[in-house]
């Protein structure tokens, strides 16, 4: 990336695209305090992710940040339910189970609960990684496209979902997509092309 600067306000939705090795997952990893820039500083909930140790970094996406990656990064030993209850519990959630289950419920793969990750679909492992971002209640919330095995009816329900968190949640919301229809959810469009950063 190359003099990468932007601004992202709580209660708004950005959308970052681009094409394949532009940087986009790079951006990302810095944006989640999971690799640090070589020159600049991330400043996110008022602290500069290199001031913070990777403790203060943990606990940070344990509450304040919920990551939804490209690969769902769910745990194939839990079950669905597992999985989105997991972060909670680790937060020290008191509701989690029930925050957990409405979150499955919102995104229709309540009914696979109780199923682990590799008796799922990809748009069902997708819509349970979102669900567990959404039971969290972040702060922040980062996704690397978080529609991309979704078909077009799921692919709006998660997008007016993060909409719906942006605008009455006020959590700030940033995805990585190559879906050009989920443009007309965000607030800004962002193009990153050999490194650099420009709005769309």
């Amino acid at each position: 990336m190359k003099d990468v600067s932007l601004t992202c306000e709580p209660g708004t939705l950005t959308i970052l695209r681009g094409p394949s090795g532009s940087g986009k997952s790079s951006l990302f990893s810095v944006l989640a305090g999971i690799a640090l820039p070589d020159l600049g500083d991330v400043q996110m909930c008022g602290r500069k992710l290199s001031r913070m140790s990777e403790r203060e970094k943990t606990a940070m996406r344990r509450g304040d940040l919920a990551l939804i990656f490209q690969a769902y990064n769910l745990l194939p030993s839990l079950s669905a339910f597992e999985n989105v209850i997991y972060p909670l519990r680790r937060a020290g959630v008191k509701d989690a189970g029930a925050r957990a289950l409405a979150a499955l419920k919102h995104l229709e793969v309540e009914h696979r609960a109780d199923l682990r990750p590799g008796l799922l679909s990809g748009g069902e492992q997708q819509r349970v990684a979102v669900a567990r971002a959404l039971a969290l209640k972040p702060k922040v919330l980062l996704g690397d496209e978080p529609t991309g095995a979704l078909d077009s009816d799921n692919t709006v329900h998660v997008m007016r979902t993060l909409r719906h968190m942006a605008v009455n949640d006020g959590t700030t919301v940033f995805i990585i997509s190559h879906d050009p229809s989920v443009t007309a959810y965000a607030d800004q469009v962002l193009e990153l092309r050999e490194g650099r950063l420009t709005h769309a």
